[in-house]
């Protein structure tokens, strides 16, 4: 993995989105002084939605200032379904 941090961050995210199982729910949350996500809420793995995590992540760049992750991961959990296990894979640059 060659290039700057966010480009090695991005590789390994890719290389985490091809090894999620196929019967889950996912996400992408991008965070710093801010933060947003991919999809409103998490959504099942799906061809479709395997290719807009893929571009949406082929065309991250490191612009969303600090590294603040409290708010983000708050989100996450609170977002998360009672239903079934919750894993959050936290990736920086």
């Amino acid at each position: 993995m060659g290039g700057g941090p966010i480009k090695k961050a991005s590789e390994a995210l890719q290389l985490l989105l091809r090894s999620l199982p196929e019967d889950c729910l996912f996400n992408v949350v991008s965070f710093g002084s801010r933060f947003d996500s991919l999809f409103e809420k998490s959504q099942p793995y799906s061809e479709t939605n395997f290719s807009k995590a893929l571009n949406h992540v082929q065309g991250m760049t490191a612009n969303y200032g600090g590294t603040e992750i409290y708010n983000p991961l708050k989100w996450a959990f609170e977002n998360s379904r009672n239903d079934m296990p919750t894993s959050v894979f936290l990736l920086t640059d």
